[in-house]
């Protein structure tokens, strides 16, 4: 689980997928598997969006939102909520990017996780870029940014 943070962290998207795998091979009734514990399969999700394989995002966050628990924990729900938002900005849908971002914004007084929190705003940040709302990062200012998150 530690690896697919350094990878996310380094916008490692393929090594994000690579060091999961291990995780997933556990299966759900191992800690890896707890959503809240540690939400490997958001950056999953979103490493697989960053690697335009978007089907298999859709996938993953379909079977993230099975494994989460009805009613929490607030750390899941708010990263699933962004890992939406993350795919329907990616697949051009600003509406379906809006609604998620706002779903996750609202979750954050249920859910005081500092970290996801950032990334709720960092990536609701990018959204709003990307769709004229402002200067659109570049690539490299992207990484830089994951990177200072570490």
């Amino acid at each position: 689980m530690a690896g697919t943070s350094l990878a996310f962290a380094r916008g490692d998207w393929a090594g994000v997928i690579d060091a999961a795998e291990p995780v997933r091979a556990g299966g759900p009734p191992s800690v890896g598997g707890l959503p809240g514990m540690h939400n490997w399969r958001a950056f999953e999700a979103d490493a697989l969006v960053g690697l335009g394989r978007l089907g298999d995002a859709e996938r993953a966050l379909d079977e993230f939102d099975s494994a989460v628990p009805h009613g929490g924990p607030g750390s899941a729900v708010l990263a699933l909520a962004r890992c939406r938002g993350n795919l329907a900005a990616a697949r051009g849908d600003e509406t379906g990017a809006e609604q998620a971002f706002s779903q996750a914004h609202s979750i954050t007084t249920m859910a005081p996780m500092p970290f996801e929190v950032a990334l709720l705003n960092l990536d609701h940040g990018r959204r709003l870029c990307g769709f004229g709302h402002g200067r659109r990062p570049s690539p490299v200012s992207r990484r830089r940014t994951r990177r200072s998150l570490t």
